[in-house]
């Protein structure tokens, strides 16, 4: 089954959803989360902001999965969305891009 996924910075240790949103870390700039992405996932296709948007949009082929990436103010990316992802493939992303992962959900942070 397909599921949704908010990716945040590692943090070490047990980690409960109240902490991921408390003092988030930077993943980095829009293009470094974009280019990271890209390595594991490469027919990803991302679409620039539209209609006053500020997010970017990664769409796949039908078969490959999306992405929402936002910058704050500052430039910096604290989480993203992965939708339309197995399990196993946003473990592989978590392991690529040393993130941790809420599955929304079941609640899960892994």
């Amino acid at each position: 089954m397909s599921y949704d996924y908010l990716c945040f910075a590692r943090r070490e240790g047990q980690v409960s959803q109240e902490d991921l949103a408390r003092d988030m870390l930077p993943l980095g700039s829009i293009r470094a989360v974009m280019q990271a992405i890209d390595r594991v996932f490469p027919a990803v296709r991302w679409q620039a902001p539209i209609h006053g948007s500020t997010a970017w949009f990664g769409m796949g082929d039908g078969c490959a999965p999306e992405f929402m990436v936002a910058a704050e103010d500052d430039g910096n990316v604290f989480c993203f969305k992965a939708a339309r992802i197995e399990r196993a493939e946003i473990a592989l992303l978590a392991k690529a891009m040393n993130l941790t992962v809420l599955d929304p959900q079941k609640g899960d942070v892994f």
